[in-house]
């Protein structure tokens, strides 16, 4: 039976994604292929996503032991890194990233890849020491830094490779939130649900606005969605007065 890298756990329109790799939870083209799997399988059924790391690890990236054990399908470690990074940028519903423990490289992308980010407080640090280790970022693990830290912590984390505790992290914006360990399931699924609140097209829409991409779908098609409308007719009901 072959073994499963990316665990799978569903709670009321919540899908949790937890990385099983190893102890350190690392990323091989087998668990980057089942992440971008089940990010298609919540896809689906719209549910919010909850990225988190099994044990007291987030993921310390890339595992490159086997990278180097098998050089000659560099091109394919590559291309599955790349499709769960943009499976999990581009998912169009909720995510959050419970960061349970270290989230080192490619685990700090995965973090930085959801649009809400809760890191415990004293379990680990965050960062991407690719430079390092003489590992290349790809194009789009920049972006996805670039979109989630101001231009001098970017400079930081990739020319630098600066690793951060959750308090440091959260001072310079590179998580939202720190809770102590053993709020963080809680804190990441209550979350995952309020943000899960909004319409979807109207929350994937927005999400591309922020992320300067907005030329699709059209602005005319999300307001005229019936979820769109239903949601601002219950909104002004709440409010209980006219103007």
């Amino acid at each position: 039976m072959q073994a499963t890298h990316v665990e799978v756990e569903r709670h009321d329109g919540v899908r949790v994604l937890r990385l099983a790799h190893g102890k350190a939870n690392t990323l091989t083209p087998d668990v980057c292929r089942e992440l971008t799997a089940a990010l298609a399988a919540a896809e689906v059924d719209g549910d919010a996503v909850v990225v988190t790391g099994a044990g007291a690890m987030f993921s310390a990236g890339i595992d490159l032991h086997r990278l180097l054990a098998d050089t000659g399908r560099v091109g394919e470690f590559r291309e599955a890194l790349v499709e769960s990074f943009s499976a999990l940028f581009h998912y169009p519903h909720p995510t959050v990233a419970a960061v349970n423990g270290n989230a080192v490289g490619g685990g700090a992308i995965c973090a930085a890849a959801c649009d809400y980010r809760i890191m415990c407080r004293g379990r680990g640090r965050i960062g991407t020491p690719e430079l390092r280790g003489g590992i290349p970022f790809p194009d789009l693990g920049v972006e996805i830094l670039r979109q989630s830290a101001s231009p001098g912590v970017l400079v930081e984390l990739a020319l630098r490779g600066a690793l951060y505790s959750a308090d440091q992290a959260r001072a310079i914006g590179l998580v939202n939130e720190v809770v102590d360990p053993d709020q963080l399931p809680a804190a990441a699924l209550a979350t995952a649900r309020v943000m899960r609140q909004a319409p979807g097209p109207l929350y994937s829409w927005t999400k591309r606005q922020l992320r300067g991409d907005a030329t699709r779908p059209d602005v005319t098609a999300v307001w005229d969605d019936d979820a769109v409308i239903a949601s601002i007719t219950s909104y002004v009901e709440g409010l209980g007065h006219r103007p």
